[in-house]
This record gives structure tokens, C-alpha cells and sequence, in this order.
């Protein structure tokens, strides 16, 4: 709770300052609280963007959290961000099929769906060939704009896709 006293020099009768007293005191309040929520509504989309995502291999992929492939891997806590972060997360995503595969990286199901236009989720395994039984590393790099707006937080899907290429 804020007290603000005023003390004035002015000769005024005793209800005159009081009068003067509740109305500068009032005009005072409005602008702390209104500079508090000001305060509060910027933290709040701070704080509330606390996120997952979903990930997933198709049948041939197998998504872990650690190199020895002893920690399966579904989801990413990215834990909060604020508009212009940029977190990033390591995965290992070995190949359990019978043929080599060339991953790709498909991101969807984003909810809200505004999220979608101020977050940009991508990673640097595009393209990349793993053969049968061997494990590659990937970085995923969640961007967040530093305009992002209307919304506190958000879900998406992330499914690693394996186009098979021949027998190895």
C-alpha cells in the first residue's frame, strides 16, 4: 500500500486542505496504479510464455535426449522466453530402418495459432543423411520476434520426417 502525504504553504481553511490533500492523493493513486499495471501487463506476457513442444520421429526415426540413445525424447520444455529470445535445444535422432534416410522437419499444429507469425522454430539438420543404426545430433533453435503479441504462451508439434533412399 502507498501513503502520499502533501503538505502545502497555501493559507486555506482547514476543509479547503483536506479537499486539496484527497484530490492530489487520488490523482497520485491513478498514476501508481496505472504505472503498475503498465508494469505488470508487460511482465505478465514475460512470464507466461512458458512453452512445449511436442517432437516426434516417423517409424524409421527415433528422437533421444543424449548421444547413447538411453533417454527417449518426446518433448521440449523451452521454459520462458521473451519477445527477441532465442533458445536452442540439442537432440540425437538415430535411424532405426533399413535404409538411409535424409531428414527433414515438419512444424505444425500451432496453438493459438497466432503464435505461428511470431515464433519461427528451425534447426540445422535439414537434408541431412543418417544411415542405418548411426545417430546424428540436432540443434532446434526456437526464435521468438521481438513483436510477438497476443498470445501468453503456446504449443506446437514437431515431426521429424526420414525419406528413405535405397538400401546402404
Amino acid at each position: 500500500m502507498f501513503i502520499v502525504r502533501f503538505l502545502f504553504e497555501i493559507d486555506l481553511s482547514n476543509r479547503e486542505k483536506i479537499a486539496l490533500r484527497r484530490s492530489n492523493l487520488a490523482a497520485v493513486c491513478c498514476i501508481v496504479a496505472l504505472t503498475i499495471l503498465g508494469l505488470l501487463a508487460s511482465m505478465s506476457f514475460l512470464e507466461a510464455h512458458a512453452t512445449t513442444t511436442t517432437i516426434v520421429g516417423d517409424e524409421n526415426l527415433c528422437i533421444y535426449s543424449d548421444r547413447a540413445c538411453t533417454q527417449v525424447f518426446t518433448s521440449i520444455h523451452w521454459g520462458i522466453v521473451s519477445p527477441g529470445d532465442s533458445v536452442s535445444q540439442t537432440i540425437y535422432i538415430k535411424n532405426t530402418g533399413s535404409y538411409r534416410q535424409r531428414l527433414s522437419l515438419l512444424v505444425t499444429n500451432w496453438n493459438p495459432a497466432a503464435a505461428n507469425s511470431g515464433i519461427e522454430l528451425s534447426w540445422d539438420a535439414e537434408n541431412a543423411r543418417v544411415d542405418v543404426g548411426q545417430v546424428v545430433a540436432a540443434t532446434l533453435t526456437l526464435k521468438v520476434s521481438s513483436d510477438a503479441s497476443g498470445f501468453s504462451g503456446f504449443t506446437v508439434d514437431v515431426v521429424i520426417i526420414g525419406e528413405s533412399h535405397g538400401h546402404v
